[in-house]
């Protein structure tokens, strides 16, 4: 894993001309600030505001800098020996470490690392679109989508998840789980899932679900699926944030299934 980790590292250094260490700290960087420091204060051709300023900026990329090399520390144990750093493009790590310095809430930088981890072992698979709009959410808003998460059920046949809420046909369910129209909206704002309160999602046919190693059949001309779904990123984050499923859930998705009129067989 060292190994792996060492060819990102390169990959790092290679695209944003920074340094790393195994402790996460540029070697002699407390040194290096010492003198900058100084120097700084004793130039004769700034004046004390230009001064001021200089050290903030420096002061503010140490901080940018730490949040980054957190972020790397928690990447580190998702990395498999198989991952591939030197395929990623250029752009993404780039767009990555320049947006990863901003990530301060160790909740966020756990987050960003498991997205680091995923782009490198399998590369292409996270968009910079995705890496935009979770620089742009709160915590509030990640525990949202993972509380979404908890309603989602893994297709059997295809490498994707399905949420099966069903918001419109029974609001204070979902309420009660914190699933509501505006938090589902705030969602949809940072493309991660699809709504549609008219008519609704439609498997047809027949679909073979997973929920906590529980398989079933759902059988029916036109199943309803819900009033929301998970677009590409959706799919993405979902693969890669932690999966907090409830007993509960299953059971009274299953419930709702069954009273639109669809045959549920468990496998």
């Amino acid at each position: 894993m060292a190994e792996v980790l060492g060819k990102l590292v390169e990959k790092i250094v290679d695209v944003a001309m920074t340094t790393y260490d195994s402790q996460g700290i540029v070697a002699g960087q407390k040194e290096f600030s010492k003198i900058f420091f100084t120097q700084t204060a004793n130039r004769e051709d700034l004046s004390i505001e230009e001064k001021v300023n200089l050290i903030q900026e420096y002061k503010f990329l140490l901080a940018k800098n730490k949040n980054r090399f957190a972020v790397l520390k928690k990447a580190e144990k998702h990395l498999l020996t198989t991952a591939q750093p030197e395929k990623v493009e250029d752009s993404w790590i780039f767009n990555f470490w320049d947006k990863c310095g901003t990530i301060s809430d160790e909740t966020l930088q756990e987050i960003w690392g498991r997205v680091l981890a995923q782009e490198v072992n399998n590369p292409s698979t996270v968009s910079k679109r995705l890496l935009h709009n979770l620089s742009l959410m709160s915590v509030s808003d990640a525990e949202n989508f993972s509380n979404l998460v908890r309603f989602c059920f893994d297709d059997c046949k295809e490498d994707i998840a399905h949420p099966l809420i069903f918001i419109k046909e029974h609001p204070n369910v979902y309420s009660g789980s914190k699933i509501i129209s505006k938090i589902l909206k705030e969602l949809e704002l940072f493309s991660l899932i699809e709504t549609n309160y008219d008519t609704g999602f439609i498997f047809e046919n027949k679909k073979r679900l997973n929920y906590r190693n529980c398989t079933f059949e759902i059988r029916l001309e036109r199943i309803k699926a819900g009033n929301v779904r998970l677009t590409d990123d959706g799919q993405c984050l979902y693969k890669i944030v932690e999966k907090h499923p409830k007993n509960r859930i299953l059971e009274y998705t299953i419930d709702i299934l069954q009273n639109n009129g669809a045959n549920i067989k468990m496998i």
